[in-house]
């Protein structure tokens, strides 16, 4: 029976060793996706043993089948890089900063070689698309603890894809996997909660009349108008310039006409600088 290991891999791994492979990085394989495995360990020179690569099967809502993914994590990646001999680093994570101080998108530039001319290849990540929730809806542990640089992780491998890719190719970070197995059961589901918090909060204010200012009444609602102003990247640029230029700390934690005062000035922002928004409150 032929070998489904090229000779290269064949010659350094014994028989247990891939039957080890078979039990632990590439459970479930049949013999042509095992194949495939180790075609793409020699095309990224990545170890299975050492756990840099590993086969796992996801259900594909979409053909109703499993399929067989390739998964490395951001190391992987930049050794893959590395080994071309072309990649010349990657810049630290530039973001923009949400409203609860978290990052809205995160942007990575890496830089490669061409002939020896140093050119520059930039990705961004948003939140919304790559970020991980329980089935509460928050984001799990490690995004929890760590969001910036699980957003920075993302950007960067984007951009490295970008830079690199016939290396690359067919080869995914798990940051990346694991929001492709949330989108099989909730598609997108953190944007689509944030744009239907927001839809919804804003249709309750049409209907209700919540945007009076009569001193009587709730000149508007501050959690829908949060939801709503995170929800767009012009319009958190426009937050942001406005936090720097108040001096503003945490904008969630206004308070009273505190806040009414940070929505004119937001909603005047807006305006001058051609950003369309909603009038929440009057000027």
């Amino acid at each position: 029976m032929q070998s489904l290991v090229p000779k290269e891999i064949e010659a350094g791994l014994s028989r247990d060793k891939i039957e080890l492979i078979k039990k632990t990085v590439a459970k479930g394989a049949t013999d042509l996706e095992l194949e495939l495995f180790f075609h793409a360990c020699k095309r990224t020179g990545l170890d299975p043993l050492m756990k840099q690569i590993y086969a796992i099967k996801r259900w594909d809502s979409k053909d109703k089948i499993e399929k067989m993914t390739f998964q490395t994590g951001i190391d992987g990646y930049r050794l893959i890089a590395d080994r071309t001999g072309c990649y010349a680093g990657s810049s630290d994570a530039e973001y923009t900063i949400g409203l609860n101080d978290l990052p809205v998108v995160a942007k990575v530039t890496v830089t490669k070689l061409v002939s020896g001319i140093p050119c520059q290849f930039t990705s961004s990540a948003r939140w919304a698309e790559y970020v991980q929730l329980s089935k509460e809806g928050s984001p799990t542990t490690m995004w929890k603890k760590m969001p910036f640089l699980m957003l920075a992780k993302c950007a960067e491998a984007l951009a490295l894809r970008k830079a690199f890719p016939a290396e690359l190719s067919g080869v995914y970070t798990h940051e990346e996997m694991q929001q492709a197995d949330e989108q099989q059961s909730t598609p997108t589901q953190a944007y689509i909660s944030s744009k239907a918090t927001a839809a919804k909060k804003i249709a309750e204010l049409r209907t209700e009349g919540l945007k009076k200012t009569s001193d009587d009444a709730q000149p508007l609602d501050w959690d829908a108008f949060l939801d709503y102003a995170g929800d767009d990247p012009d319009r958190m640029n426009v937050i942001t310039q406005l936090k720097e230029a108040l001096a503003i700390g945490m904008v969630s934690d206004l308070q009273g006409e505190a806040r009414i005062s940070f929505v004119k000035e937001f909603q005047q922002s807006c305006k001058d600088t051609g950003v369309p928004c909603e009038e929440w409150v009057k000027p």
